[in-house]
């Protein structure tokens, strides 16, 4: 599988998603829960990209000016396949059963301080973006492009190239 597709085109990215995340503060917590001292809890909670995505391809741009020098990671980007069918009840013994859930189908390495060309694999068109910041960062602006541009696929090509010659080999057939 080849994957072509043109990032330097112009109005190729869109901005679909702009954001300063930071650390959660008590007034977040509920009421008389404090943050457990000796246990790592993320500062920035976990974020659901409010975005129905269109591509598959994406720029994810991270900067921490309170992150220390030695640090690399932001966090994880994670596809999540919405509507999948499947009786949870087995997993979930004792709850009620859902007839549709939602599946992490594939996790991406986000760098700190840098934008990075992030591709997720085409299980679905359904599908939305959760962002996961590593636990000790404690704030971090997270920028998201989505790629407008065309796509193609040379191994989906090769395949459409080759049913076209056997429907024509088929028609040369029942010609004979």
């Amino acid at each position: 599988m080849a994957l072509s597709f043109s990032p330097s085109n112009f109005g190729a990215w869109e901005l679909v998603y702009q954001r300063r995340l930071q650390q959660s503060t008590a007034d977040d917590l509920p009421f008389g829960i404090q943050r457990p001292r000796g246990v790592r809890v993320p500062y920035i909670d976990p974020v659901e990209i409010p975005l129905i995505p269109t591509s598959r391809i994406f720029l994810v741009g991270t900067f921490s000016t309170t992150a220390k020098p030695t640090w690399k990671c932001a966090g994880y980007l994670t596809q999540e396949i919405l509507g999948v069918k499947v009786d949870d009840a087995v997993v979930f013994e004792g709850l009620n059963s859902t007839p549709e859930t939602t599946v992490d189908a594939s996790n991406k390495f986000i760098k700190l301080n840098c934008v990075q060309l992030i591709l997720f694999p085409k299980y679905s068109d359904n599908f939305a973006l959760r962002f996961e910041a590593v636990p000790w960062l404690k704030s971090l602006t997270l920028a998201i492009w989505e790629y407008r541009g065309t796509e193609t696929d040379t191994t989906e090509d090769l395949i459409q190239s080759m049913r076209a010659k056997l429907e024509i080999i088929e028609y040369k057939i029942d010609n004979l």
